[in-house]
């Protein structure tokens, strides 16, 4: 079992060192931009120089501005994770569009997650809380399905649900804003987009 640290960064790497100092890190994946500046890629080379005889480092290139896209990149990554290693999310750097991408990732898999931590300015750990977001295999089936069909009956059939579940787990998606009703029909929000990864 080893630790791995997955983070964000931008032009400064404090926070990481203090990621590694704190917990047993073996390897760190850096959320790169697509078109990585300068700065950011000094910080990696540092840390590279500095660890890599004792961990590895790999960067993963992502969009800088497209929190969905981020955060669908960021499961990915944690799903490509061996199950038992103890998984270590820093936020503390980087554009917040991809702190909140990869965020959401772990609520996305936060069964998967040890940890969610930000360096505050100060050098202080902030541990964030590992939410969810709270819905079951049926719920999951809703959100992969609701866009794909022409109606509700459609689905109900589908699902093999009564028509009474279906409506009453519908308002429920609804209320944890995963899915909104426009023009007729259901769509899924980015969250829900997340939701049923």
């Amino acid at each position: 079992m080893s630790g791995v640290l997955i983070s964000t960064i931008f032009e400064k790497s404090d926070a990481t060192k203090l990621s590694i100092r704190d917990f047993n890190i073996q390897k760190i994946i850096f959320l790169v931009d697509k078109e990585a500046k300068d700065a950011q890629l000094q910080s990696i080379d540092l840390l590279k120089r500095t660890f890599s005889n004792t961990m590895e480092i790999v960067e993963k290139k992502v969009e800088l501005y497209d929190i969905l896209s981020v955060a669908k990149d960021a499961v990915r990554i944690i799903d490509s994770i061996e199950m038992g290693d103890k998984i270590y999310v820093d936020i503390s750097q980087g554009r917040k569009t991809q702190a909140f991408g990869l965020l959401l990732a772990c609520y996305s898999r936060p069964q998967r997650i040890e940890s969610i931590v930000y360096w505050g300015e100060d050098k202080k750990l902030t541990v964030l809380p590992k939410f969810s977001f709270a819905i079951d295999d049926v719920e999951k089936s809703i959100l992969k399905e609701i866009e794909s069909v022409e109606s509700i009956s459609e689905l109900i059939k589908k699902l093999k649900l009564s028509r009474s579940k279906l409506y009453r787990l519908i308002k429920n998606l609804e209320n944890k804003e995963l899915i909104k009703k426009e023009i007729g029909k259901y769509i899924l929000t980015d969250a829900g987009k997340i939701a049923r990864m």
